[in-house]
């Protein structure tokens, strides 16, 4: 898995070893919350919301094989 961390506030982005492309936002300790989005969509779908839910919990959103992102289905 690579990543890409500048601060704890800074969003951290990366592509896991299968291809699957995630972010994690939010202070480092705080309660982890994972969002996933629908078919046809992608983790983008949260943007709007990323600021308040990143305020007091750990964020992770990943797109699922073939959406956004991510790599097709092996």
């Amino acid at each position: 898995m690579s990543t890409t961390r500048l601060a704890s506030d800074i969003p951290a982005t990366g592509r896991t070893a299968d291809g699957t492309a995630f972010d994690i936002s939010g202070p480092d300790g705080a309660p982890v919350m994972v969002l996933i989005h629908g078919l046809g969509l992608c983790r983008r779908l949260w943007d709007d919301h990323l600021p308040a839910l990143a305020a007091g919990h750990r964020v992770l959103r990943y797109d699922l094989y073939g959406h956004g992102d991510s790599a097709p289905p092996p």
